[in-house]
């Protein structure tokens, strides 16, 4: 790791801090942009990483715009909520990327995502429509496992060109139909997908539609 960013410290304690929803999303939205400047370096990018998932509050909600990030390595996110208006698409992250008892208020769009490690989501409640189409593992593709357990999905998740390329655990709770269009499945472990739909190593039909009316 590089020298410490002073500036990236007191964001980090800001967002820590902070009394009100204005004064959350400000310190937020600063440590997000540098996370999605391009000439932000490894070592700045690291430090705001953690400065932003250190200083989240659990279960208070947080207005965040990763849409277009970079994240550091192996970013972990427990225990925040992401206000309606949130975004993710076009988000990268290097290593692994890991939801811990997060709460959506407003869905998730993970559309155009890149996740070079595993993507590990675990007791988190989306509350709204989900979105993984075109997410990119390089247009989704996971290359490391990706774990939905005890996921909560109140409303549609799509998974339209999505490829997980290990092994997979779709053991969430869905409340509405989850859509598989030229979806790949190449793990070995393919938990909570019906077999009719995990096919090894093919894509699975066009609109194929598993859920309450599928």
């Amino acid at each position: 790791p590089g020298p410490t960013d002073p500036d990236i410290t007191a964001l980090g304690d800001r967002l820590h801090a902070a009394t009100g929803p204005a004064r959350r999303d400000e310190a937020a939205r600063a440590l997000t942009g540098i996370l999605k400047d391009p000439a932000t370096g490894p070592a700045r990018r690291d430090q705001a990483t953690r400065a932003l998932t250190g200083n989240l509050p659990a279960g208070t909600p947080v207005t965040l715009d990763l849409s277009g990030a970079r994240l550091g390595p192996d970013a972990v996110f427990t225990g925040a909520r992401f206000a309606a208006g949130s975004a993710f698409t076009g988000l990268t992250a290097p290593g692994d990327l890991t939801l811990t008892g997060c709460t959506f208020d407003g869905g998730a769009a993970f559309t155009d995502l890149t996740v070079a490690g595993a993507l590990t989501v675990t007791d988190c409640t989306i509350n709204g429509p989900t979105d993984f189409a075109r997410a990119s593992l390089a247009g989704t593709r996971f290359e490391g496992p990706a774990v939905f357990d005890a996921a909560t999905f109140t409303s549609t998740l799509d998974l339209t060109g999505a490829q997980f390329r290990a092994d997979t655990s779709l053991e969430a709770d869905f409340n509405d139909d989850v859509i598989f269009d030229r979806t790949m499945f190449e793990g070995n472990a393919k938990r909570g997908i019906p077999p009719e739909l995990g096919y090894e190593n093919q894509g699975l039909p066009a609109g194929a539609i598993w859920g309450p009316t599928g």
